[in-house]
């Protein structure tokens, strides 16, 4: 599922698709654009280097989240779906 498009993605009403990832070393900056931008949003270890280097970048840091908000993003979305 990880090459998704967005028409496939809008065809099942799905907004996001979240990634947890616990290796991500091989996570590449092009993967983390093209994916972000399809609605992908990637969860990375709070003590990544990835996520340090991404999370501040202009192009990126929309599409990764520390592993530690997951919980707080899950709740949000299941409240507003209430």
């Amino acid at each position: 599922m990880s090459s998704a498009d967005r028409g496939v993605l809008s065809r099942y009403k799905i907004k996001q698709l979240w990634h947890l990832m616990t290796y991500d070393e091989d996570l590449s900056d092009d993967k983390i654009t093209t994916l972000g931008s399809q609605g992908h949003i990637f969860y990375l270890r709070d003590e990544s280097r990835r996520l340090r280097a991404t999370s501040s970048h202009i192009g990126m840091k929309d599409y990764v989240r520390p592993m530690s908000k997951f919980i707080d993003d899950l709740k949000e979305v299941i409240n507003l779906k209430s």
